[in-house]
């Protein structure tokens, strides 16, 4: 019986753990070519970093889809600020295009990526709000077209990437007892919260994916009962990946984001981490309900 192009992919695949592996140190090594060239401003440094992840996303990203930063279009000749990286289907027309330089409409993006350099708590809370703010606009101006279709939020793919957590990121508490975990609840509450604040419970403004610089990785979950969550429905999870997954937050965050763009369900299942169906307990630390109030700590690990 001859094999199939799944069975042929099964056999010759790498493992997600090593594929996350491969884009860690592409990242690495893209970071260290760029700081060798010390003459560059350091003003320049937030542009910089949106270049390398460019850098990396366009060698994995499907041939479908463009690396682009410039502009939205909406209704009434209203416009986005500048977006430093979206990802634009290339089926769709655009309205300008200048190399990597693209003004489009809301239905060509595909993903929308805040890049920072570092990030101190509040301009945490300032990224996630500006970001929320315009995946909100892209996700209701589609809704216009499609009231009844309900994965509008599913459409745009909206990340926070962030090289370097800076200082001291200690903002948003939790009711629960952290105090033997407060190396951890610091980052990965200040995180959660600042994402939760932003969506002001509304699903069409939730941020999917956020990496905070290579240990602290948080994903936004549709169906918490299907990952044994203590909340059952929308809801975000923190992951700790200094120890098991080997500093590899930026790696997942960029492997999810090739998962979304992917149509086989083959790739999905090999970038995208964690999986539902295996979601690793001993790595989550915190959640909070996009519904809810506060950012709470799973008590475990």
């Amino acid at each position: 019986m001859p094999m199939t192009k799944y069975d042929y992919v099964g056999k010759y695949r790498l493992g997600t753990r090593q594929l996350h592996q491969v884009i860690a140190d592409e990242l690495r090594i893209t970071k260290d070519k760029i700081r060798k060239l010390r003459y560059l401003p350091i003003d320049s440094d937030g542009e910089l970093k949106e270049a390398i992840l460019r850098q990396v996303l366009r060698t994995y990203i499907p041939e479908a889809f463009h690396i682009a930063k410039g502009y939205i279009h909406y209704e009434y000749a209203e416009k986005s600020p500048q977006i430093g990286l979206m990802i634009i289907n290339k089926n769709q027309p655009t309205l300008f295009k200048d190399g990597e330089f693209m003004v489009v409409t809301p239905d060509a993006v595909e993903a929308i990526v805040a890049v920072k350099a570092t990030q101190d708590s509040e301009e945490l809370r300032e990224t996630a709000i500006s970001l929320s703010n315009e995946v909100g606009r892209i996700r209701h101006s589609l809704s216009k077209y499609a009231p009844e279709d309900k994965t509008i939020q599913n459409r745009c793919f909206a990340g926070l990437f962030v090289f370097d957590r800076e200082g001291d990121l200690r903002k948003y508490s939790s009711k629960k007892e952290v105090s033997h975990h407060q190396h951890l609840a610091t980052h990965h509450q200040s995180l959660l919260g600042a994402l939760h604040e932003a969506a002001g419970g509304d699903i069409k403004r939730v941020i999917n994916f956020a990496a905070l610089d290579t240990t602290v990785l948080a994903r936004f979950w549709e169906d918490g009962q299907a990952i044994r969550s203590p909340v059952e429905s929308h809801v975000w999870h923190s992951y700790d990946l200094a120890k098991d997954y080997k500093n590899m937050a930026q790696a997942c965050f960029i492997g999810n984001l090739i998962a979304h763009l992917s149509k086989e369900s083959i790739v999905k299942e090999q970038y995208a981490w964690p999986h539902i169906q295996d979601e690793p307990e001993s790595d989550r630390r915190f959640f909070v309900s996009l519904e809810g109030e506060d950012v709470d700590f799973f008590g475990t690990g």
